[in-house]
């Protein structure tokens, strides 16, 4: 479905570039993400090196994402993310 009846079923990228626009990035936002920890910050080396957290979406600032720390309840702003976007938080199952 189009914006205007003069692109018909075509999206406006569509009508520009003669290609159907890439979608692959899309990340469905309330899926749970991993974030991950630099060995650093772990406390030990048997911590996890990633901790859960639920996909806001994309950070306005910096190139990343903005996630909801599941621990803690913080915003954070994280580039290396892994999703499960099949687990959404507060989703029946």
């Amino acid at each position: 479905m189009g914006v205007t009846k003069a692109l018909g079923d075509m999206t406006p990228q569509q009508k520009l570039w003669n290609r159907k626009p890439d979608l692959k990035n899309l990340k469905v936002c309330g899926c749970v993400a991993y974030y991950h920890v630099p060995k650093v910050k772990q406390s030990n080396k048997l911590e996890m090196g990633a901790k859960p957290a639920v996909f806001l979406g994309i950070a306005e600032s910096t190139l990343g994402y903005r996630l909801l720390d599941l621990e803690t309840g913080n915003m954070m702003q994280q580039r290396s993310v892994h999703f499960r976007e099949d687990v959404a938080v507060g989703a029946p199952e």
